[in-house]
């Protein structure tokens, strides 16, 4: 009986392709649960920056903003516009919307920061409502 001895790079590739196999068992794809899970944490977040969204626009210091510069007309159709917002821009609308809350929860009556966040976030809105 002969017996096969090898040594070196040609014992490593010999080793290598006889791990190819295994690796191959180890899938890159996701699998349902997983999928389901991330579809839903999604989807809660989109519900979650609808909602701060809707929350703010609902304020009367946003109407009042929104009167002092024009855009009362159009506040009706930036709150119906809300649930149609993609999601990076609605991502961008709820940052503005949670800096908006929380300058006007501490405490603060409009000042500039606050209006001119609340104009930006009109602003974005009325652009997508525009672009569509």
């Amino acid at each position: 009986m002969r017996t096969l001895t090898t040594s070196g790079p040609g014992a490593l590739l010999a080793l290598a392709l006889l791990a190819l196999p295994v690796a191959a068992q180890e899938s890159p794809v996701a699998t349902r649960a997983e999928l389901d899970a991330a579809l839903a944490s999604e989807a809660a977040r989109a519900d979650a920056d609808r909602a701060v969204v809707s929350r703010v626009l609902a304020l009367p210091e946003v109407e009042a903003a929104a009167r002092g510069a024009g855009l009362a007309q159009d506040l009706g159709r930036v709150r119906d516009a809300v649930p149609l917002l993609d999601a990076a821009t609605l991502a961008t609308a709820a940052e503005y919307a949670a800096a908006i809350e929380v300058q006007l929860a501490g405490g603060q009556s409009i000042v500039i920061t606050a209006t001119t966040l609340i104009l930006i976030l009109l602003l974005v809105i009325i652009i997508v409502l525009i672009a569509d």
